[in-house]
């Protein structure tokens, strides 16, 4: 059987970097190959993976190497298919074809000044975006061959998928809950969560009709001291929301799935306000919880900047603010649409847009690129 590799240097934080390794994990399993998940850093245990993602990751087989050790390994028994998803990694491909997942170019890679990270680059035979925004700014910062930067959205889960097919036949009754999903870390993407708590409670203020409704921040926490910091922010100023709004850390993956079943509408403000051709990694390079609320019906009230514009359509259905006020008025248009008698088409649209994020679309597309290689 041939092989496959999925190197993760930083599988720790289950979030949608990791989801995504084990997405290709996955399809490359179910496409014949023998394949495992490894990490240099630390590894999460099973039950976690199956909790945050779905069962459907739960037998993928993963292991901890030293750096020194994984590489030694690889020049002596070079895998089929080499697949490097780790963040801002130049580990070079020796694989027989080589698969860079990029998540996002955070700063200027050329000839001139990081002559070893291009050769690097250049090992690689594909280079996999998560989005088109992703592949704009990678094009433009990195010394990689455009030609072969392609567009690969990851897939979302199964009963997700399952959620927005559903949608076709019978709209879903929601409460006057808002959710949104993100982890609550500072670096190298901050979610924004005290920003939504704020505008939140600020509409609440100018609009007796939002009384009623409550906010639920859901995601889990970076390591690392800053990130607590920020967290125990964001729990304090909700403290003081006399119970509207909530925050939920290491909620399991039923769970959250209900969650979003009962919520009327999903909230991101990922990359607010840096306008456009500023800061583009401060923005949302994808936003797969973003896609997971739609597939379950839930109205998106996203920042107007980022990869989530792949998938969603705002002209069809969801709001895009671009400052603080949009942002409120944006919390102040969901008592509105509420009481609209449109609910159903509107959640059937945002279905079938998160259909395009099927994991067999992704499997499909995967297996597509590697018959152009003999292996």
């Amino acid at each position: 059987m041939q092989k496959a590799v999925v190197f993760n240097k930083y599988l720790k934080g289950l979030g949608g970097g990791e989801r995504s390794t084990f997405a290709y994990a996955r399809a490359l399993k179910e496409l014949g190959f023998e394949v495992e998940v490894v990490s240099t850093n630390t590894l999460p245990d099973v039950e976690g993976i199956s909790q945050s993602f779905g069962a459907e990751f739960g037998e993928i087989p993963m292991r901890y190497s030293a750096i020194n050790e994984f590489l030694a390994g690889l020049r002596e028994s070079p895998p089929d298919v080499f697949v490097n998803h780790s963040f801002k990694d130049f580990t070079p491909n020796y694989g027989k074809i080589g698969i860079y997942s990029q998540m996002f170019p955070t700063v200027r890679i050329s000839r001139r000044n990081q002559p070893k990270e291009v050769e690097a680059l250049q090992s690689y035979d594909l280079l996999f975006n998560n989005s088109s925004f992703t592949k704009r700014y990678t094009d433009i910062l990195w010394d990689y061959p455009p030609e072969q930067s392609h567009v690969l959205h990851p897939p979302i889960g199964d009963d997700m998928i399952a959620r927005a097919r559903a949608l076709r036949t019978a709209s879903v009754k929601k409460e006057k809950l808002l959710i949104g999903i993100g982890r609550f870390n500072v670096f190298p993407t901050n979610k924004n969560q005290k920003l939504l708590i704020e505008c939140f409670l600020e509409a609440r203020e100018r609009c007796p009709a939002l009384g009623d409704w409550k906010l639920l921040l859901v995601g889990n926490c970076n390591p690392d001291e800053e990130s607590n910091s920020y967290l125990n922010e964001c729990i304090e100023l909700a403290g003081h929301s006399a119970g509207a709004v909530e925050i939920a850390t290491g909620l399991p993956h039923g769970a959250l799935g209900e969650s979003l079943q009962r919520s009327f509408g999903y909230v991101h403000a990922c990359g607010a306000f840096y306008p456009p051709g500023e800061e583009p990694h401060r923005c949302e390079h994808l936003g797969l919880s973003i896609v997971e609320g739609m597939a379950h019906g839930c109205i998106p009230l996203v920042y107007a900047r980022g990869g989530i514009f792949d998938i969603l359509d705002v002209a069809t259905a969801g709001i895009a603010f671009a400052t603080r006020e949009g942002l409120v008025d944006g919390f102040l248009q969901f008592p509105v649409q509420w009481e609209e008698s449109e609910h159903g088409r509107v959640q059937r649209a945002l279905g079938e847009m998160a259909l395009q994020l099927e994991f067999a679309a992704f499997k499909e597309k995967l297996g597509g690129y590697l018959k152009n290689f003999a292996l």
